[in-house]
């Protein structure tokens, strides 16, 4: 995580990348600009056809003994930074409810993203992406994402 090029080339070999980034507040914007731009040339939504998952949440919702703790989670956008993925693809299928997405980041991203109307639905959770999934049984994993 630590001994990276950029990290030892600045004089900081013992710094992961993230906090070699983070340790400049205008380098920090400028890498989250250049990973909100990556939305538009890798696009997710209009790209993987997740009506499958509708499906799904349809059939599901119509089942009576499915209780609410039960409920699979549908989505993890692991790196999701500001949940770029996640709001792709709740703009083009709008029926999936965001109670069941979960973005993951390291712990800084995870704070920055605040009280975010548009993810205040999603759980957010800071995890170390070196260290394993906590998250089991779910439908989709999306790694390292916008």
């Amino acid at each position: 995580m630590n001994h990276v090029p950029v990290t030892f080339a600045n004089g900081h070999p013992e710094k992961t990348y993230y906090d070699y980034v983070a340790m400049d507040q205008d380098r920090l914007r400028r890498f989250m600009l250049t990973m909100t731009a990556l939305e538009e040339t890798w696009p997710i939504g209009g790209v993987y056809d997740f009506s499958w998952v509708v499906e799904y949440v349809k059939n599901e919702l119509g089942e009576a003994q499915v209780a609410d703790g039960d409920r699979r989670v549908l989505f993890v956008d692991v790196g999701g930074a500001e949940g770029h993925a996640i709001r792709a693809i709740k703009r083009e299928f709008p029926e999936l409810p965001l109670d069941r997405f979960v973005l993951q980041d390291r712990q800084a991203s995870i704070d920055r993203l605040g009280e975010d109307d548009a993810l205040k639905e999603v759980e957010k959770m800071a995890i170390d992406f070196h260290v394993g999934q906590p998250v089991r049984g779910t439908f989709l994993f999306c790694f390292l994402s916008q």
